[in-house]
């Protein structure tokens, strides 16, 4: 079957100029390095372990043994699944042009496979995860997190309920409408999770949380008089254009983030973005193999140029208790 490349001839040297214009898109990986990440995976699947807390107890007599204090253990199962990209190009549309096309291809492989990177972290957040929990270190079991109030989950010591901030969300008694992101629902999303005591993720100056939404999101916020002033913010948001950090949280924009619909008090439902809050801990990539670039030959299509990008990884959730779900009116 023969491949079309006709989209090829629109960069002919008749029709354009030396300039090459990129496409705009995502290049790098926003999330990899914001989630714990375990390289050098192998075999069918992968178990990033969990040891839950524990509390000291009193001493209650003299010359009594040494105690020995069970200690909850977790475990979380971590499926890979290998991508690939490959493009070729004929020798005379090379020679048609006043530039080398082959680097333009390579970033933008490279790009679609940092997008995967992405998505493959989301899908993991609001998917289901193989765990297991007090002591039985088998992960055989299933579990789904919605975020959603009244959601359940049968993990020991989570509670789906407290884990979703509706869109409706508001400190003021006059708010009924579904709402973008709010400072209101960041300061409620940092307390739920500041509550589980988790360890500090602020060190040479990296906020302790991380907050996940699209521009649409950064936008409402840049209309908020507390991100605006800096009696509040001490970053200038409107002269930079963007919200970088703010109450605890590093902003990544990011936007491919699934939807669901929210009640809205008014009647009817709106269509809310679920904006993902969570601790670098809550999350975790394991990598079988990272991303390798190839740029050959093919022997068997007269030696044309190829260009191919692989990578084999999965994702799962660590800890639910350490992710908020914020819905957000798009």
């Amino acid at each position: 079957m023969a491949v079309n490349f006709s989209g090829i001839e629109t960069s002919y040297v008749q029709r354009y100029a030396q300039d090459v214009a990129m496409e705009i898109q995502q290049t790098n990986s926003r999330l990899r390095p914001v989630v714990q990440v375990k390289p050098d995976c192998s075999g069918l699947v992968e178990f990033m372990d969990k040891v839950g807390t524990v509390e000291a107890e009193a001493i209650t007599s003299r010359f009594a043994d040494s105690p020995i204090m069970p200690i909850k253990h977790s475990r979380r199962k971590v499926s890979s699944q290998p991508y690939q990209f490959g493009t070729a190009v004929e020798e005379w549309d090379q020679r048609r042009m006043n530039y080398d096309v082959i680097q333009p291809y390579a970033r933008a492989a490279a790009m679609s496979m940092n997008r995967k990177m992405d998505s493959i972290i989301v899908d993991a957040a609001y998917g289901t995860h193989y765990g297991s929990s007090d002591n039985d270190m088998t992960a055989a079991s299933a579990y789904t997190w919605t975020g959603m109030v009244g959601g359940a989950l049968s993990e020991t010591g989570f509670n789906a309920s407290s884990q979703k901030i509706p869109a409706d969300f508001g400190y003021a008694a006059d708010n009924v409408n579904g709402s973008a992101l709010t400072v209101d629902k960041l300061l409620r999303a940092r307390r739920l999770l500041s509550e589980q005591e988790v360890d500090q993720y602020d060190q040479n100056g990296i906020p302790l949380f991380i907050i996940v939404c699209s521009a649409r999101q950064i936008e409402s916020l840049l209309q908020e008089t507390k991100i605006q002033s800096v009696d509040y913010n001490s970053i200038r948001a409107l002269v930079d254009g963007k919200v970088d950090y703010f109450a605890g949280f590093r902003f990544i924009r990011y936007e491919s983030l699934p939807t669901e619909a929210d009640a809205s008090p008014s009647g009817g439902s709106v269509t809310a973005e679920k904006v993902l809050a969570f601790h670098p801990n809550a999350l975790g990539l394991c990598i079988w193999a990272d991303v390798v670039a190839r740029i050959d030959e093919l022997p068997n299509k007269r030696f044309i140029p190829y260009i191919y990008y692989k990578m084999d990884m999965g994702a799962t959730r660590l800890d639910e208790k350490l992710m908020i779900q914020i819905n957000c009116i798009q």
